[in-house]
């Protein structure tokens, strides 16, 4: 079947068969259009997304943001000192596995909030996220396995 041209007032529009010159240039812009729609997440539904992906401990979700967390590692014996803040607060793992957790003692009990927890399965820490009401405090981690661990916090910003 012959396609019929479209009457548009007095004149009739009459398709114009694409030439292989035309057809190339026609083809840049269609490129640059799908790059730049899958850049910028053409297509998606209106959810939030972030970029990066939240901080989970033990299956338990602890932290998000676009920016991600830092997560500072007091699992081994010691001392650690955290000098900087992340957007979500000081994110510490107290524990190594999801079986056995730690006792965390915040020194004064005043200078952090704790803002999320992830617990082992014996009930026991395996990560926290602290909110600073103060510049400096000192964390106390205790463990079953009779280690222990100081993290220093020492905020500079």
């Amino acid at each position: 079947m012959a396609a019929s041209p479209l009457y548009h007032g007095r004149s009739v529009y009459r398709p114009v068969m694409a030439t292989p010159r035309f057809a190339r240039r026609a083809t840049v812009p269609v490129v640059l259009v799908a790059a730049a729609c899958s850049v910028a997440a053409c297509g998606l539904d209106n959810r939030a997304s972030s970029g990066a992906p939240p901080t989970v401990v033990c299956g338990q979700t602890i932290a998000g943001g676009a920016a991600g967390s830092v997560v500072t590692d007091a699992t081994q014996q010691g001392a650690v000192t955290v000098s900087e803040l992340t957007v979500a607060g000081v994110v510490l793992r107290v524990s190594s596995s999801c079986t056995t957790g730690a006792t965390v003692h915040i020194t004064p009990a005043n200078a952090m909030r704790v803002d999320a927890e992830a617990h082992a399965r014996d009930g026991g820490l395996a990560a926290l996220v602290l909110v600073p009401r103060a510049k400096t405090a000192d964390v106390q981690i205790s463990r079953p396995d009779g280690t222990a661990t100081t993290v220093h916090i020492r905020l500079t910003n």
